[in-house]
């Protein structure tokens, strides 16, 4: 496996179950200093495995050669990383850069094979790509999202925030390509003008977005009442279908009539 031994103060890891639940192998992913690393997305592609999450470590994270390979000034990074069937790390890089703080926070895949991740950041630099949808930080944590290659070559990256705290991201995608971003956002200005809800409710609302392959955005809306939503999960069903679940404390704006 990639790495037997853990180092203080915590490492992310990785392990595989067979079908009655015994260990075929698990490995720790993480740094050889005093740092905090861990994995909070996981998507298995045939016999592949990827993962993604955050690190503080400077050392056994990011391979050469990959998007980025070394670790930004700040000591946060954002990283996406594959494995093998076999618990063997092909690649690893991280995301971000020494302009601010990057956590991972979903991870799901393309039709063809590509990587879509998103998460939370305060970096100024990097993160987009010329042309994204959104090129510029905006607020004081903005989302960010961003397409690998499954050989960790990013093929672009956009923020998706205001002037306010967005985070908690989720991720969904389609057999059709389509990409469902989900926040939580407490930011005005961020749906479409054909969105569900145009106008922020409360406190923080729930923000859905759908993006094409390229990184477009077709629509976005808000979802909430008037005070705090708190967003967990978003799941797809054929093209037409999407569930999305949360937290709220709203008396008002979240059930329809006739609802449980």
């Amino acid at each position: 496996q990639y790495s037997h031994t853990t180092h203080q103060e915590s490492d992310g890891y990785l392990a595989r179950l067979d079908d009655k639940g015994q260990v075929v192998w698990g490995t720790y992913y993480g740094g050889e200093s005093f740092t905090n690393d861990e994995v909070s997305a996981i998507f298995v592609d045939g016999g592949d495995v990827y993962i993604a999450g955050t690190s503080e470590s400077s050392n056994g994270i990011a391979t050469p050669g990959t998007h980025k390979d070394t670790l930004s000034q700040v000591h946060l990074d954002a990283f996406l990383a594959r494995f093998t069937a076999d618990g063997e790390r092909v690649w690893g890089t991280y995301y971000g850069n020494d302009s601010g703080r990057d956590r991972a926070q979903a991870l799901a895949r393309l039709p063809g094979g590509d990587l879509v991740i998103a998460g939370w950041t305060d970096s100024e630099l990097e993160i987009a790509t010329p042309g994204a949808f959104q090129d510029s930080f905006a607020g004081d944590v903005d989302v960010f999202l961003a397409r690998f290659t499954p050989d960790g070559e990013r093929v672009w990256g956009t923020y998706y925030g205001g002037p306010g705290y967005d985070s908690s991201a989720t991720l969904t995608t389609t057999p059709q390509g389509q990409i469902y971003l989900g926040m939580a956002t407490d930011s005005a200005g961020l749906a479409s003008s054909d969105g569900f809800q145009i106008v922020k409710s409360g406190d923080s609302d729930l923000l859905l977005a759908k993006f094409a392959p390229d990184g477009t955005r077709r629509w976005a809306t808000y979802y909430g009442g008037a005070h705090e939503e708190f967003y967990y999960a978003t799941a797809a069903s054929g093209a037409d279908t999407l569930v999305v679940v949360g937290g709220t404390a709203s008396q008002d704006g979240i059930a329809s009539p006739g609802a449980l």
